[in-house]
This record gives structure tokens, C-alpha cells and sequence, in this order.
């Protein structure tokens, strides 16, 4: 199975008064190994169509209605699962998402002195670190990011299992990667993503 995952939004909480409406999201797109280049060819199809074959991503405004909804009726034919976590940054205040995310270090630590060794003791206390250090808007991220990811596993293997059992003898996960200014949260992402998951 090949998950590609890829946000929407800046997930930056308001600076002064809340703006409710803010939409950020991440959405997973679940397609089996027999549907990955039919999947190729309607997106290189998409982008030729709408911004041109050079472009490399296509952006929903610039893809007509009717093109788009040819698009997912293409989709749907790929026997693929689509998967999405909202948040809306209006109500993520800094007080929240600093709350929640001092809730999720102490968890981290919390039976660090019950540790038997050292070096799981480091690495734990690192792990702790990396998520303390993460700005607001990252943070936020990764926590979509995770319950999507936790989402995608625990609800496409049900799917797949009844539709297309081959399916689950791999996983694929494309997670769209970003400039270059974001490689703390990639890099991230990566190490705490594991250990996150498993605790779900």
C-alpha cells in the first residue's frame, strides 16, 4: 500500500484575537500497489491539464471544478481510502497548544526514574527535549500528523483486509516533504513519530 500524506495551511496560531475559520489539514491518501501508476498518470494527466508539465505541484485553484471532479471520480475507481485531520488554528491559542504540549513532555518523562537504563533514560529525556523545543506551529503539525498517521493504520488495514488483503504486506508512506526551511520538523518528525504512534 502507498499512503501519501501532505498538509494545508501555515497551522500559525493567531498572534492577537483568535480568527475562528482557520483551516489547516493533513490528508492521507491510501492507494494499493495495483493502483500506483494508474495513480502516476492521472496526476501527471492533472498537472499537464491544469498548470502545465514543468509545474510539480498543483494547487486546487488552479484546476477547474469539473477537471477536479473528473479527477476524484478517476480516484475512485483506484479502489484508494482517503484519510484527514482538521484543526482549526482560531482556537489554538499559544496558552493551548503550550498547555498541550507541556502535557505531552510530562507524559514522555513520566516513568523515566522507572527506566532499568541509562541510555533508554537519555534517550527518552531526549525525546522530550526535541518535543519541548518545537515551535507552536510545528508542534501542532506533528500532533495532526500523528493522528492521521495512527488514523491510516488502525482504519486501512480493517478496509483493505476485507477489499484487498495483498494490500498490507507493505506500506509505503510519501510524506510531502517541504523547503529547506523546514528540516527541524522533518528531522523531528522522524525520530518522535515512532514512539508517538506507539503510545497511541
Amino acid at each position: 500500500m502507498n499512503i501519501y500524506i501532505d498538509e494545508s495551511g501555515t497551522f500559525v496560531t493567531p498572534v492577537n484575537a483568535p480568527t475562528i475559520g482557520m483551516w489547516n489539514a493533513v490528508a492521507a491518501l491510501a492507494v494499493p500497489e495495483t493502483g500506483r501508476k494508474r495513480l502516476d498518470a492521472l496526476v501527471r494527466q492533472l498537472r499537464r491539464q491544469s498548470a502545465g508539465p514543468i509545474v510539480k505541484e498543483v494547487k486546487l485553484n488552479e484546476v477547474s471544478e469539473d477537471r477536479y471532479f473528473r479527477f476524484l471520480a478517476e480516484l475512485e475507481k483506484l479502489n484508494a481510502v482517503v484519510f484527514c485531520t482538521a484543526t482549526d488554528a482560531g482556537l489554538n491559542t499559544h496558552e493551548r497548544v503550550a498547555e498541550h504540549q507541556q502535557h505531552q513532555v510530562n507524559g514522555v518523562l513520566k516513568h523515566l526514574d522507572k527506566m532499568k537504563y541509562e541510555g533508554g533514560q537519555r534517550g527518552v529525556e531526549l525525546m522530550a527535549s526535541q518535543l519541548k523545543k518545537l515551535s507552536p506551529q510545528l508542534y501542532v503539525q506533528l500532533i495532526c500528523q500523528i493522528n492521521l498517521m495512527f488514523d491510516v493504520v488502525s482504519r486501512s488495514i480493517t478496509y483493505f483486509a476485507q477489499h484487498s488483503p495483498s494490500t498490507l504486506r507493505e506500506f509505503r508512506w510519501r510524506v510531502d516533504q517541504k523547503n529547506s526551511a523546514r528540516p527541524t520538523f522533518e528531522e523531528t518528525f522522524e525520530k518522535l513519530s515512532p514512539a508517538l504512534l506507539q503510545s497511541r
